[in-house]
């Protein structure tokens, strides 16, 4: 299964990414990540027929990786990489579970009366390509991403003692305008 890699090193705090002093290892960083999935939309021809005849939602969905085809309902979208269909995030697979929700009976854990709200017809065949464009370029750019943090990790690194430490009333929730309430509901201590 192909997933994102993230492997930091033990000096680094893992939940937040590495801060540099040296501005010349992030700023590729930054342009690779403004500009490089932006012209993906429209950069190749796919699909020997719509994902599913317009107006039914398809049952179902499969991969076929010997003819890199992926069938959705009546429809098939071919060149599909195997590396893309398997893309995962956190154990998440992107495209299987984008497909498992737009099904006719939609998988995923329903969470409010909202996710009854949809489209009477399936719509979703540009977004589909979209999707599979975004992830075959995510992938591609992957390698040097990964060069990109390297290098970066490499670099003389800020430590959470060279940061000030937030004095007690930044710690607070913050209040709307003309409020007394924090955000989110709470209530101030």
């Amino acid at each position: 299964m192909f997933t994102l890699p993230l492997s930091l090193s033990s000096s680094v705090v893992s939940a937040f990414p590495p801060v540099t002093f040296a501005p010349h290892s992030v700023i590729p960083a930054l342009a690779a990540g403004m500009t490089d999935l932006s012209g993906t939309r429209g950069t190749r021809k796919r699909g020997r027929a719509p994902a599913a005849p317009r107006g039914d939602y398809p049952e179902g969905h499969r991969y076929d990786e010997s003819t890199r085809t992926l069938y959705v309902g009546k429809g098939e979208f071919a060149p599909v990489a195997p590396e893309v269909w398997n893309y995962s995030v956190s154990g998440l697979q992107v495209v299987k579970s984008w497909l498992d929700y737009r099904k006719r009976k939609p998988g995923g854990k329903q969470s409010s009366p909202l996710d009854e709200i949809r489209p009477k017809h399936w719509e979703f065949g540009g977004e589909l390509l979209a999707l599979l464009w975004v992830l075959e370029r995510t992938i591609a750019l992957q390698p040097a991403g990964e060069r990109l943090l390297d290098e970066i990790l490499a670099s003389d690194l800020f430590k959470a003692s060279d940061l000030p430490s937030p004095q007690p009333h930044e710690r607070k929730p913050p209040s709307p305008p003309g409020g007394t309430a924090p955000l989110g509901g709470g209530s101030e201590a």
